[in-house]
């Protein structure tokens, strides 16, 4: 009878799988104007821990607990144009990113995941575009990146590669944003052995990919 009782126990604290749904965007679209040759001003722009709600990301991972929010702040250096004298200098857009913790089924009592949104830039179209060019080059000289195109529904988008333990980035521009979203797990995903290569792509491909469309829901 012990050691029934012992096996049934053990049974009975089995962690269960990790569940990856899909995105369910609430809201309306954050309906921001620029203008041409311009950034947005910094007092405009979007909080970032309100992009990806907790609803948002219950729907995504409904497993998820625990949550909490940290704002990430980013220096936004303009150029000036010296045609027409606008623009230049640098501002401190303090809530531009936000930085999720939460956690994932798994053997401990403790938040084990993690995912984070920064909007790089929100500016004329051609501007978000070229700082998503640049930030491009620069992170396929550091390290290579993987493109993704527009599978995922913004106009370009392209992914740090898989390795071991990594954390995945994802970076996308559509019209007048230019965004990132990064983040990983310790919890096993998808099958996949917890902190391998393939749990990596596994976070990039099911999770990321989610909060992508999340977050496109609301630059439309």
């Amino acid at each position: 009878m012990t050691v029934t009782g012992l096996t049934l126990a053990a049974a009975a604290c089995s962690v269960p799988p990790v569940e990856v749904c899909s995105a369910r965007p609430t809201g309306g679209a954050l309906g921001l104007r620029t203008e041409p040759g311009r950034y947005l001003q910094g007092d405009r722009w979007p909080d970032a821990c309100h992009l990806l709600t907790d609803g948002e990301l219950e729907a995504i991972l409904p497993q998820a607990e625990q949550v909490s929010r940290k704002p990430r702040g980013l220096n936004l250096t303009e150029i000036p144009d010296f045609l027409t004298g606008k623009g230049g200098g640098t501002e401190h857009i303090a809530k531009a990113g936000c930085d999720l913790g939460f956690k994932l089924p798994d053997d401990y009592d403790a938040p084990n995941s993690a995912i984070s949104i920064m909007v790089n830039a929100i500016a004329d179209p051609a501007l978000a575009a070229k700082a998503y060019r640049q930030g491009k080059a620069q992170d396929d000289k550091i390290g290579g990146v993987v493109e993704l195109g527009k599978e995922w529904g913004a106009k370009e988008c392209y992914s740090s590669k898989p390795t071991a333990g990594s954390q995945m980035r994802v970076s996308c521009h559509t019209g007048q944003y230019y965004f990132e979203t990064w983040g990983h797990t310790s919890a096993e995903l998808a099958g996949a052995e917890a902190s391998s290569a393939a749990s990596s792509e596994a976070f990039r491909d099911k999770v990321l990919s989610q909060v992508v469309r999340t977050l496109l829901a609301k630059m439309a």
